[in-house]
């Protein structure tokens, strides 16, 4: 029974370092608008994009991956037309070894690229964005959206059936602990224990055999990032 309350708070440890991750992944972006990510058959010169992303009032991003790891990123945004919301220098974030540096309207027009991103939650502009790519001839090969909420994603279907496993899970070990102790109650109660300072003393003890994995892991974690 130890070790299921262990393992207990091994899971919540490992869940905790991935909803972390997460969230983090979505910090590389800009904001939290829908994010539509293209990619064009034929390359587009980067003045043109700009002129397009003008009449669109949208602000595509070329994305530069310097260095990219499991929660260790380096990342150069560069932003065409960017809006007065957006702005430059490193994005702050919670893990300080992903790095976020954001530059506004200073690449070379005249190179051409076929991959960027917009950001952006009106969906009129972006129809009227992928008309003009493909008027100037750049079909879009491919193209997807993509919604960043965290609280979204931490209330989904399958966290929450994790939630809910783990629940039932230390619920029936909680009781079962305290089936197998009914001794050592008996004992306690004897010497003038009363029901008040027993759940704290069997409390006590199945915190401590979950809290400590627990903060181990997060301590590892703390410590490699």
């Amino acid at each position: 029974m130890r070790k299921t309350f262990i393992l207990i708070g091994i899971l919540l440890a490992i869940f905790s370092i991935y909803m972390i991750a997460i969230d983090e992944s979505y910090n590389i972006y800009l904001n939290d608008e829908c994010v539509y990510d293209f990619s064009t058959e034929k390359e587009i010169e980067i003045a043109k994009l700009s002129e397009i992303a003008k009449e669109c009032n949208v602000s595509p991003q070329i994305r530069q991956y310097n260095f990219s790891t499991i929660l260790r990123r380096d990342i150069t945004i560069y932003v065409i037309n960017p809006t007065d919301k957006i702005k430059e220098g490193i994005k702050k974030n919670i893990i300080p070894t992903i790095k976020v540096n954001i530059i506004l309207d200073d690449i070379d027009t005249t190179d051409y690229i076929s991959n960027f991103i917009v950001q952006t939650n009106n969906e009129k502009s972006i129809e009227k964005f992928s008309d003009l790519l493909k008027e100037y001839g750049g079909t879009i090969y491919s193209s997807y959206s993509l919604e960043l909420n965290s609280i979204g994603l931490l209330c989904n279907e399958l966290n929450g059936k994790f939630f809910v496993s783990l629940f039932s899970l230390a619920l029936f070990c909680t009781i079962s602990f305290y089936g197998l102790r009914t001794k050592e109650i008996g004992v306690l109660k004897l010497n003038g224990w009363d029901n008040i300072n027993l759940s704290l003393r069997m409390l006590k003890s199945i915190l401590f055999r979950t809290t400590v994995p627990y903060l181990c892991l997060i301590l590892m974690f703390g410590i490699y990032i």
